[in-house]
């Protein structure tokens, strides 16, 4: 029984200790999380993602596409068949 009652107190006091710096160390760093929400706020605000957060999946994925197209718009693709592709001889390009 004395075995339990003093380990219970020993516990008790890492614990309290544990606390204690827990609870100093988070009041020393209070001004740099301040200061680091007010630089994340600033950032989201002027790169607008707050809008593009509220968008629904699709609507991002859909936006997404879209400007994957304006970015092909100058582009020039050429379709070519399976048959043409097995017939050009790569020796000959060399």
């Amino acid at each position: 029984m004395k075995k339990q009652i003093f380990i219970t107190l020993l516990l008790f006091l890492i614990f309290s200790f544990l606390l204690y710096e827990y609870i100093n160390e988070r009041e020393k760093n209070r001004p740099y999380r301040e200061s680091t929400e007010i630089i994340k706020k600033e950032i989201l605000d002027k790169s607008n993602l707050k809008t593009k957060f509220n968008y629904h999946p699709l609507e991002i994925e859909k936006e997404r596409k879209e400007n994957f197209a304006e970015s092909l718009k100058n582009e020039k693709i050429i379709l070519v068949s399976d048959e043409i592709l097995n017939n050009i001889n790569l020796n000959l390009l060399k």
